[in-house]
C-alpha cells in the first residue's frame, strides 16, 4: 500500500506519465549519479490546448492530453523521464546522447503529430511545440535553470511557427 501511495504522488493520473514531482526526484538522482553531468531537457507544449477545452468539452481535451502523451512515450527511449509537468506542458530529462539525437526525436514527434493528425477520428488537430536546452558544463547550471531554457526555447519556436 505504501508503493502504491508513493507511485500515486509521482505519477500524472491521466497521462500514466511522471507528474511534475516525480520528474524532479528522478531527474535529480539521475544527476547526482553521474560523475560528469551530461543531460538534455526537452519541453513540449500543446498547442491550441484551450480552443480544444472551449470548444469541444474538457473530455475532449483529456483525451488530447493522452494522445500527446502516447506519442512521446513512443519518441523518446525507456531511460529516458518523461513527465506531464503541468497542465499542457510536457518535459523530458535525456541523458548520454548527442545533440544530433534530439534533432531526430524532434522529427520523430513531429512526424507522429502528423500521421495522428491524418488518422484521427477527433474533431481537433494536436499540435505540440518543442523547446530544447543541454545542461552547461562551464555555467554550472541546476536542473531549474535547464529547464527555464528548454521553456524559453519552446516558447520562442511558438511564436516564431518553428515545431
Amino acid at each position: 500500500m505504501i508503493n502504491r501511495l508513493y507511485e500515486n504522488s509521482i505519477e500524472d493520473q491521466l497521462t500514466k506519465l511522471y507528474n511534475r514531482r516525480g520528474f524532479l526526484a528522478l531527474a535529480k538522482d539521475s544527476i547526482r549519479l553521474m560523475e560528469t553531468p551530461d543531460y538534455h531537457i526537452v519541453f513540449i507544449d500543446m498547442d491550441k490546448m484551450k480552443i480544444i477545452n472551449d470548444k469541444l468539452g474538457h473530455d475532449i481535451g483529456d483525451n488530447a492530453l493522452k494522445e500527446a502523451a502516447k506519442i512521446l512515450a513512443s519518441s523518446f527511449r525507456e531511460a529516458d523521464i518523461i513527465s506531464r509537468y503541468g497542465g499542457d506542458e510536457f518535459v523530458v530529462f535525456i541523458s548520454d546522447v548527442e545533440k544530433h539525437i534530439i534533432e531526430k526525436i524532434k522529427d520523430r514527434i513531429m512526424d507522429k503529430v502528423t500521421s495522428f493528425n491524418k488518422n484521427n477520428q477527433y474533431n481537433y488537430k494536436l499540435g505540440l511545440t518543442v523547446g530544447h536546452s543541454k545542461y552547461n558544463r562551464s555555467k554550472k547550471q541546476s536542473l531549474q535553470e535547464v529547464i527555464n531554457e528548454a521553456d524559453q526555447d519552446m516558447y520562442n519556436n511558438k511564436i516564431n511557427g518553428i515545431d
